[in-house]
């Protein structure tokens, strides 16, 4: 498995002096360049590097512990390494491949969590709204109910009224009732002294068809009329 890196380095330089007594200092520094990329080729390749994975390399290759020859190299030069930088990474097309692979089944991860994901919220809203619909109707229903006991509350109460004016109306109606009978009970009773002041036979009168049926009722509700029938009785005796 082969990762192609394009890197570019930034150095400084220290010493004007040792710069001056190494021969050809970019040559050393080359050379312990070389030294890193094969210590840095066996660690990745004991690690099986992969192609998804070019942030991590990236990473590594940036930092300047990696890079241990060239930093000594560059300070035995009179120079320092202030920077590394990956322009590009390329892999080798086996683990482009296994890239391509892993890639595909990390999408298809993804999309298999996001369809139940998608599944899961629709499932939390129809619940959500299952649970909503319930305290709606359990309202209406405690609405209606409220509503129920008030159209009783007020048909009771019309009914007391109704019941208590019926019961006004009809001792109303006794009460005249009651009014006519007396001064009818009067009238005979008055009629009936007037005969008999008159020296008309009683007891002949009330043994007669008309005068039995004019004084009948009024003998029948009145105490006084009776007790002077009595009377009336025990004087043709």
């Amino acid at each position: 498995m082969e990762v192609t890196a394009h890197l570019v380095f930034a150095y400084e330089i220290q010493s004007v002096d040792k710069v001056a007594q190494v021969q050809d200092p970019i040559a050393r520094m080359h050379a312990g360049l070389v030294a890193d990329s094969q210590k840095l080729g066996a660690t990745m390749a004991s690690e099986q590097p992969q192609a998804g994975h070019q942030a991590a390399v990236t990473a590594c290759l940036e930092t300047h512990a990696s890079f241990r020859y060239l930093r000594a190299a560059a300070e035995a030069s009179g120079m320092q390494l202030t920077g590394v930088r990956v322009l590009g990474l390329k892999f080798s097309a086996e683990l482009q491949k296994q890239a391509d692979r892993e890639q595909q089944l990390s999408a298809g991860l993804c999309a298999e969590l996001a369809e139940k994901t998608q599944r899961r919220e629709l499932r939390e809203l129809e619940l959500e709204d299952e649970r909503k619909q319930r305290e709606e109707e359990a309202e209406l229903e405690r609405m209606r109910a409220e509503v129920r006991a008030e159209v009783e509350a007020e048909a009771h109460g019309v009914q007391l009224v109704a019941v208590q004016r019926r019961i006004e109306l009809e001792r109303a109606e006794g009460e005249a009732k009651r009014r006519v009978e007396e001064q009818e009970d009067q009238r005979v009773l008055h009629f009936l002294r007037a005969l008999k002041t008159e020296g008309v036979e009683m007891t002949q009168f009330m043994c007669a068809a008309g005068g039995l049926r004019v004084a009948a009722p009024a003998l029948a509700r009145t105490s006084l009329l009776q007790e002077e029938e009595a009377k009336t009785t025990n004087l043709a005796r």
